[in-house]
C-alpha cells in the first residue's frame, strides 16, 4: 500500500513519531490561541453591538417623546384658537 501504518513509521524513523505529536501540540496550541482571540473579538463586538442597540432604542424613544410633544402642542394651539374664536364674537 502507499500509507505507512505507525509501526513502519516508527522502526523506520524512530523519532518521528514524538516529533509529529510535538508538531500536532503545537499547531493545536496555535489553533486554541487564535480561537480565544476570536472568542474576545467577539465578546468585544457583542458588547458594541449592544451599546448600539441601546442608543438606536434611546434614540427612538426620544423620537416618540417628541412626536408627541408636537402633536401635544398641535392640539393645544387648536384648542386655543377654537377657545378664541367662541368668545371674540
Amino acid at each position: 500500500d502507499r500509507g505507512l501504518n505507525l509501526n513502519q513509521l516508527a522502526s523506520t524513523k524512530p523519532g518521528a513519531i514524538q516529533a509529529l505529536r510535538e508538531r500536532i501540540e503545537r499547531d493545536m496550541s496555535h489553533q486554541q490561541g487564535l480561537l480565544a482571540q476570536l472568542r474576545t473579538r467577539l465578546i468585544k463586538a457583542e458588547a458594541e453591538r449592544m451599546k448600539m442597540q441601546s442608543l438606536i432604542d434611546q434614540q427612538e424613544q426620544t423620537d416618540r417623546q417628541l412626536q408627541q410633544m408636537v402633536e401635544q402642542k398641535r392640539l393645544d394651539e387648536m384648542g386655543v384658537s377654537r377657545f378664541n374664536a367662541r368668545h371674540s364674537h
